[in-house]
């Protein structure tokens, strides 16, 4: 029988927070959300594409595979394009809101390499690497792989030659990311998805919102927070509070990346 081939790809785990105990009723409420999160992804892609920086994007798809409370959502690539790197930033960003706004809490990881996918397996060294970390991260929030890291640092030199480096932080920016402690309080410097932009509409510095942080809490005030949940919360917060401080630095930056691309 003939093997398949390894394709290049983007592949995202993310887990749906507090959905592994639910009860039968709570587990139609969670397909209706997530068959939602694939029609906004699905959405969001050609709205995407129409930006001039992502117009030359071949990003197709994408598909998905669930287990339980694992979502996994692939993009195969004909080569590998920095802009579609960030173009699935943009999506994520989008995304996150979205399951904020729907009462579903989302963590996981992205990464970028080999995989090969046959009917409903996916398999190779892109998903190992990304099943490694996608629960690693105490919060609510995507990481970059430590591998993607060394790509999206990179990306940032290669940005820095061309367009205010703060660019890159409309989409992913390093943080010292709380983890799942092992022995004690763990942090440690990661590449992280910048979902709070989504919030701010840093793509317009004219109408930067003020009310960002009022819609965010409004959102995350529907979720009940179990003791052994409260340090996700708190730290999810402590992320929205870091981005504020940067937020219309990064929107000058971003229109002024709009122009040159």
């Amino acid at each position: 029988m003939d093997q398949p081939d390894f394709k290049l790809g983007i592949v995202v785990m993310l887990d749906a927070l507090g959905i592994r105990n639910i009860s039968k009723e709570e587990v139609k409420g969670f397909l209706a959300k997530r068959e939602e999160l694939e029609k906004n992804i699905s959405e969001n892609l050609a709205d995407v594409k129409k930006w001039s920086h992502f117009q030359k994007s071949e990003l197709t798809g994408p598909s998905y595979l669930t287990l339980a409370d694992t979502i996994i959502i692939y993009w195969p690539m004909k080569k590998e394009n920095p802009m579609d790197l960030l173009a699935v930033g943009e999506l994520l960003r989008r995304v996150m809101k979205s399951g904020f706004e729907q009462g579903l809490l989302l963590r996981g990881a992205i990464g970028m390499g080999e995989y090969i996918q046959e009917k409903n397996i996916i398999i190779g060294p892109v998903v190992s690497d990304v099943a490694n970390w996608y629960e690693r991260a105490d919060w609510a929030g995507v990481i970059g792989t430590p591998h993607l890291g060394i790509r999206l640092s990179l990306l940032k030199e290669q940005f820095r030659k061309k367009f205010p480096v703060e660019t890159m932080s409309a989409w992913f920016d390093e943080y010292y990311v709380p983890l799942v402690p092992l022995v004690g309080e763990e942090k440690h410097k990661l590449w992280a998805l910048c979902w709070p932009s989504a919030y701010y509409q840093v793509e317009n510095p004219e109408k930067v919102t003020v009310s960002a942080k009022e819609n965010f809490l409004t959102a995350l005030k529907q979720f009940t927070i179990p003791t052994e949940a409260f340090k996700k919360f708190s730290n999810t917060i402590d992320f929205f509070n870091w981005y504020e401080n940067k937020a219309k630095e990064v929107a000058t930056a971003l229109k002024s990346f709009t122009k040159k691309s």
